[in-house]
């Protein structure tokens, strides 16, 4: 995985600083094996390495017929693509994966990601046209960010360098403030000069003019079939993961005790003897999914290791997520996550994760609410009654009444893709190659989105169980105590953290507030500070928020 850094700087303003050398130091991290960059008459175009294929032969930017690439990601059938566009008499200097795509690109021309299976995304200097042709890969698991501001252009795999380039920040769009104190994320612009790259889709930016066009788009299946057998989906997971076990270095699993990365394990050993297995723990079991973790490690034979997240170690990664994130980003398991993705990166640089089966497979208890809902109605009235005698029945009726909705299945099922692109590939993304870490996820892949679009979402679910085709797969490979556990997803103590140990300092820190006061005043901070065993989560997002609008604005 790697960095991309393109600056269009027709006016100098790097020569008054921050130089190029040290905007692309912000994505460093990112490519911690090799950085360069080239400049042509104002046009910066950098690259910072973490080297996974072709570990000799594969650092950008690469330069070949009349055009540059810098690429970051990962093309899992690149070995295909190599041997046909070798029978057609194209040869090829180096071993990597990014050779191959820009030779796609010079075949196919713009429509070229349709031939890609992978995560990627890329920028290509075309010296002869004169213009910068840019994307991203199907599903966003790869970020790239574009502004266009009066006196520079930036593409960039993070936003810091565009954070660093902006005085004060003084373009900050509000809307996308109160997107993030509602949500958490945004689907806004930061910048009203920002230009959202969407997923699956090639641009192109002519220098001369500074016009963009969307020169392709791909398109989605929408197929219908009944019945899904575990068999075939085996053989596709199977296809995917043998594929994505290839690397010129290790390659291990993060395995958190749940169906999707249980799965993963179990077919990875079957290529992959003694496969690394990691995971993360907690010190409060109802938090903790070690037992299930240890359970599959055991019986695939894994080596395993654990990481115990207290509270010593949330105190010291606040600061490394507030300094990782390049937005306004509220997740808590970013901090779990970071602290995995930093011990993990001590013995490995690579790792498949079970990300996207929920969303592929309606893994999400609000699709079967909307799905069942007329049978679930006339329940709540008898929910409403007992709520008060059963701690247990009150999150019952809380979770109904929060997800009962006049979207269909098929609107809520689209829109947690959206969510997916917007917030959980960002944060692993993130946290990952904070510390030059590759995650490679098997389910967002070009044969399970083919096989999962022939169907509707209602498929995948009944009245107790989502992603139904997971499950029974996981009772085949792994056993019904994994498959048909309850779903518990990345739990963190976060109203125990905020009511304690976190307390004195939230309440510190968002007593100078940086929030415009149009969007939330000093009032509304108080009353969520007087009740934090309510408004816990409230008060988390707003100390992120304050602290990420501290460092960026002097």
């Amino acid at each position: 995985m790697c960095g991309i850094l393109t600056i269009i700087d027709n006016e100098k303003v790097l020569s008054k600083g921050p130089s190029f050398e040290q905007l692309l130091e912000l994505i460093k991290h990112r490519g911690p094996d090799h950085a360069d960059y080239l400049e042509i008459d104002g046009l910066y175009l950098g690259h910072t390495r973490l080297s996974i294929i072709d570990l000799k032969g594969g650092d950008q930017p690469l330069v070949k017929d009349n055009k540059i690439l810098l690429f970051n990601g990962e093309i899992y059938n690149y070995q295909t693509l190599k041997e046909e566009l070798e029978r057609e008499g194209i040869s090829f200097s180096t071993k990597s994966d990014t050779e191959v795509l820009l030779e796609c690109y010079n075949k196919y021309g713009y429509n070229f990601i349709e031939h890609l299976d992978g995560m990627f995304a890329f920028v290509i200097y075309d010296k002869l046209k004169e213009h910068l042709v840019f994307g991203r890969d199907k599903l966003g698991i790869k970020p790239l960010y574009f502004y266009q501001g009066e006196k520079h252009k930036v593409i960039a795999s993070e936003m810091h360098p565009i954070n660093a380039l902006l005085p004060n920040l003084v373009s900050i769009k509000h809307s996308y403030i109160k997107e993030y104190l509602e949500k958490g994320y945004s689907f806004e612009k930061l910048y009203n000069d920002q230009k959202i790259i969407n997923k699956g889709t090639v641009y192109t930016y002519d220098i001369e003019t500074g016009e963009i066009d969307e020169r392709f788009k791909l398109k989605l299946l929408k197929n219908t079939k009944n019945g899904i057998t575990a068999n075939s989906l085996k053989s596709l997971l199977e296809q995917e993961i043998e594929s994505q076990l290839h690397a010129d270095v290790d390659v291990g699993v993060l395995l958190s005790g749940g169906i999707d990365s249980s799965i993963i394990t179990a077919i990875a050993s079957n290529y992959r003897e003694s496969i690394n297995t990691y995971s993360i723990t907690f010190d409060k079991s109802e938090f903790s999914e070690s037992y299930y973790s240890q359970l599959v490690a055991n019986k695939f034979k894994t080596n395993h290791k654990e990481f115990e997240f207290d509270e010593e170690k949330l105190l010291e990664y606040i600061p490394r997520m507030i300094e990782c994130i390049d937005v306004p980003l509220y997740d808590p398991a970013m901090l779990p996550l970071m602290y995995l993705c930093d011990n993990v990166s001590k013995y490995q640089k690579v790792v498949l994760s079970g990300d996207g089966g929920d969303e592929l497979f309606a893994g999400y208890t609000h699709l079967r609410i909307l799905r069942y809902k007329q049978l679930i109605k006339p329940v709540i009235p008898v929910l409403f009654l007992l709520k008060s005698q059963s701690a247990k029945l009150r999150h019952v009726y809380e979770i109904i009444q929060s997800n009962l909705s006049n979207m269909s299945v098929n609107e809520k099922y689209q829109q947690d893709f959206e969510i997916l692109d917007n917030k959980l590939l960002r944060k692993t993304d993130l946290c990952s190659m904070y510390y030059g870490l590759e995650v490679r996820v098997p389910f967002l892949s070009e044969r399970l989105l083919k096989y999962v679009q022939q169907y509707p979402p209602s498929n995948f679910m009944n009245l107790k169980y989502g992603k139904t085709p997971l499950r029974k797969l996981a009772s085949q490979l792994v056993g019904k105590e994994i498959a048909y556990k309850k779903k518990q997803g990345f739990r963190i103590p976060l109203k125990k953290w905020v009511n304690g140990i976190l307390y004195d300092e939230i309440k510190d820190d968002v007593s100078d507030s940086m929030i415009p006061r149009k969007i939330l005043d000093k009032t509304q901070i108080n009353s969520y500070l007087s009740k934090p065993e309510i408004y816990y989560e409230n008060l988390f997002k707003i100390y992120v928020l304050n602290k990420w609008l501290k460092k960026n604005i002097e």
